[in-house]
């Protein structure tokens, strides 16, 4: 197994949620729009681009992940690797909720995160613990398919925002816009080593893209 393995992160293509303005989780299981069909191609073509070497396509569950790595596998002539550990972040009762209240609330757990609050949870939802956990258990998988080069992990903006983020050395700002189909590269070392982000949510490579405040 090679010292480091590369990830490159993508978030989904546009959904019919990110339209909705309304907070998807586990339950709300909308499909890419056209748009985000065709950003889906976009960001194909920017993998391509890159040296990829024979490593999978690893995904989220939720149809919009899925339908984003279904285009990118097979412009790369890769599999398709469903994690559980990928759902988006789990913010129970706010699912299916839009507006400013919802999004202050959303924010004010965010906010008691990042102050180290990491016990504070959404209501019928997941604290920073268990979202961490999740992810620290998907790293020993990624980790597995090392050997083959970079690997690519279509899923969510509040992972990424909350959960790779905080999980890496150093650690990047978190009020930093993650644009639906954008791409953040990862090095992830062993076991034992800190990741690091070489850089976070590029969209250069898309005609248009949205970047939503939300998960």
């Amino acid at each position: 197994m090679q010292d480091t393995l590369v990830v490159y992160y993508l978030r989904h293509g546009e959904n019919e949620a990110n339209l909705e303005g309304v907070f998807t989780s586990r339950k709300l299981d909308h499909n890419l729009t056209s748009k985000g069909v065709e950003q889906s191609h976009q960001v194909a073509e920017f993998l391509a681009s890159q040296e990829m070497g024979s490593g999978p396509v690893f995904c989220s569950p939720l149809k919009r992940a899925r339908q984003t790595a279904a285009v990118i596998a097979e412009r790369l002539q890769r599999s398709v690797h469903v994690l559980e550990e990928l759902y988006e972040l789990d913010v129970g009762d706010l699912e299916g909720a839009s507006g400013p209240a919802a999004i202050r609330y959303w924010r004010s757990v965010l906010d008691d995160w990042a102050s180290g609050k990491r016990e504070t949870r959404f209501a019928g939802g997941e604290d920073h613990f268990e979202l961490t956990a999740r992810l620290d258990r998907s790293f020993a998988q990624l980790r597995a398919h090392a050997g083959a080069g970079p690997v690519v992990l279509a899923a969510h903006a509040g992972l990424l925002r909350v959960g790779f983020r905080n999980l890496a050395t150093p650690v990047p700002p978190v009020d930093l816009a993650i644009p639906t189909c954008s791409v953040s590269r990862l090095e992830l070392g062993g076991p034992d080593s800190p990741f690091q982000f070489v850089y976070w949510a590029q969209a250069h490579f898309l005609t248009e893209h949205t970047s939503a405040e939300k998960p």
